[in-house]
């Protein structure tokens, strides 16, 4: 993955985490994340 693709990734995952109370979806689902 190039850097911008990573950075892509990271926001999408930040906003989704921030919008949903602190849980994550799809791969993440159920893991714990700091």
């Amino acid at each position: 993955m190039d850097a911008k693709k990573v950075l892509e990734f990271n926001a999408r995952n930040i906003a989704e985490f921030r919008s949903s109370g602190g849980k994550l979806g799809g791969p993440f689902e159920g893991a714990p994340v700091l």
